[in-house]
C-alpha cells in the first residue's frame, strides 16, 4: 500500500482520466478529496467516490469552475478542510476547444488556458506552499502528446499543453529544495467517453498507427501517475512522460490517415 495515510487531490475526478487515477491512488491506501465541475458530472463524481469509500479509503467532493481563480483558491481550502492536509495533487481537470484558429476569439482563448494552464499554476503554488511546510509533496500535471505536436483546430489547448511542461520543469527547479517533485503525465489516444462520443470507432482508427497495436486507456494513465506520486520517486523531478503507446516515437507514414487524441 504506496500510499497507506498519504492524502491526495486529483481535479477532473468524475470520469475518463481522472477517475482512473482516483481510483488507482485509493487502491494503494490514499485518501482523496475529488475535483468536478458542478453541476456537470455530479451523478458521475458520486459513483467514483462510493466506489473508493468501498475499498475503506476516504472521499470527499470539492466541486467547482476552475477555469475561475476564487473557485481554484475554495476547491484548494475545500480539500485541505476535509483531509488536513494534501501530500499529492494531480491536476488532471481540463477542457478541450475544437476551433480552427481564426474562430478563436479572446474569450475563447482565455477560457483554454484559464481552464488548463492557470488553474494548475495556481493550485500548485497554493497547495504546494502547504506541501512546503511539511517538507514532503507530489505534484503531478496531466499534459497530452499535443504539447509537442500540432493538430488541426486545437491551437489554444495544444499551447496550453505545452504551458504544462514549462510549468512542470519550474515548479521542479523552484519546489525540490522543500521535498517536493513535480512531474508531468502526458497520454496520447486514451479511449475514455469523450473520445467516442467524438468517434465511436475510435479504437480502430488509432490502434493501427501505435506501435503497441492498441489505444490507452485511463487506467495506463493512472499507473504513470501512481509512479511519479509514489514516496520512492523522490529523484525523479521535472519529467514529462508520454503515455502514448509509441506515438511520439513513431515518424508518420504516407498510408495513414488522422485522428484525434
Amino acid at each position: 500500500m504506496r500510499f497507506e495515510g498519504r492524502n491526495a487531490l486529483v481535479t477532473g475526478a468524475s470520469k475518463g482520466i481522472g477517475r482512473g487515477i482516483a481510483l488507482r491512488l485509493a487502491s494503494e491506501g490514499a485518501d482523496l478529496a475529488l475535483g468536478y465541475y458542478p453541476p456537470e458530472g455530479e451523478e458521475d463524481i458520486e459513483d467514483t467516490a462510493a466506489e473508493i469509500e468501498a475499498m475503506g479509503r476516504r472521499a470527499v467532493v470539492v466541486p467547482g469552475d476552475l477555469a475561475d481563480p476564487a473557485a481554484v483558491r475554495e476547491v484548494a481550502e475545500s480539500a485541505l478542510a476535509a483531509l488536513t492536509s494534501i501530500d499529492i495533487l494531480v491536476n488532471n481537470a481540463g477542457i478541450t476547444l475544437w476551433r480552427p484558429f481564426r474562430e478563436v476569439d479572446e474569450g475563447l482563448w482565455d477560457l483554454q488556458l484559464d481552464s488548463n494552464l492557470k488553474s494548475q499554476f495556481f493550485l500548485a503554488r497554493i497547495l504546494g506552499r502547504r506541501m512546503a511546510n511539511q517538507r514532503y509533496g507530489r505534484i503531478v500535471n496531466i499534459g497530452s502528446v499535443l504539447g509537442r505536436g500540432a493538430q488541426e483546430s486545437v491551437l489554444a489547448y495544444s499551447v496550453s499543453k505545452a504551458g504544462i511542461e514549462a510549468l512542470t520543469r519550474g515548479l521542479a527547479l523552484e519546489l525540490g529544495p522543500f521535498g517536493i517533485t513535480v512531474n508531468c503525465v502526458a497520454p496520447g489516444p486514451i479511449e475514455n467517453a469523450r473520445n467516442l462520443a467524438d468517434d465511436p470507432e475510435y479504437a480502430d482508427h488509432w490502434s493501427p498507427l501505435l506501435p503497441v497495436g492498441r489505444v490507452g486507456y485511463p487506467e495506463d494513465v493512472a499507473a504513470a501517475v501512481a509512479f511519479f506520486a509514489a514516496e520512492e520517486c523522490s529523484f525523479v523531478t521535472g519529467q514529462v512522460l508520454y503515455v502514448d503507446g509509441g506515438l511520439t516515437a513513431t515518424l508518420p507514414r504516407p498510408s495513414e490517415g488522422r485522428g484525434r487524441s
